[in-house]
């Protein structure tokens, strides 16, 4: 059978399509032939060889492609190629991760929020029981630091004359009664109690 009609089933290694002397002899081609070869366009393989993929030798006949080294560098460059896109698909992957994480991430932000606005209107605890603890809270807070100028002015009995420890209950009710309806939110005092 001839070398160039055996059936690539058949094909065992190199020596089955090339005969190793073959191998050893210069088979010079030019672009178009090369290009031919190869299935691409003789601009194509102009750039390959500009960019120092493919090598032109200079011969009799002028700068011609050495045929074997040159098919060996343009498989390696076309191995590389492949070896970098593959590079390229796992660089998508974890790009593709990423965004997925930072999906997942928005998402539960926004379900937070849902939770925080739930609670402000009352979903899980009613805003009724909450106020009224609250106004119960800043009524006894309140007592408790209008009490506390008359302890004060209790405690320094025996240590100032009388008349300087009402001038200081006085000054501290005023300071404390002045704290107090700096509050934006007052609490209201039950009638009925």
């Amino acid at each position: 059978m001839n070398a160039n009609k055996t059936p690539s089933s058949k094909i065992k290694n190199s020596k089955d399509i090339f005969d190793v002397k073959e191998l050893d002899k210069k088979h010079y081609c030019d672009s178009k032939t090369l290009a031919l070869i190869f299935g691409l366009s003789t601009r194509w393989i102009q750039q390959l060889t500009k960019d120092g993929i493919l090598e032109m030798v200079d011969t009799e006949h002028g700068k011609k492609y050495d045929l074997f080294p040159t098919i060996l560098h343009f498989a390696k460059y076309q191995s590389e190629k492949l070896k970098k896109k593959g590079g390229s698909k796992r660089e998508e992957d974890l790009k593709m991760l990423k965004l997925e994480a930072e999906i997942a991430l928005k998402e539960s932000q926004g379900e937070l929020h849902r939770y925080k606005s739930d609670i402000q209107y009352g979903k899980y605890i009613d805003v009724a029981d909450i106020q009224r603890d609250y106004e119960r809270f800043f009524d006894i807070f309140k007592k408790f630091a209008l009490s506390l100028p008359s302890k004060v002015s209790n405690k320094l009995n025996g240590f100032l004359e009388p008349l300087q420890i009402r001038h200081i209950e006085k000054e501290l009710k005023d300071e404390v009664a002045k704290q107090l309806t700096g509050f934006v939110i007052a609490a209201t005092v039950d009638q009925e109690e």
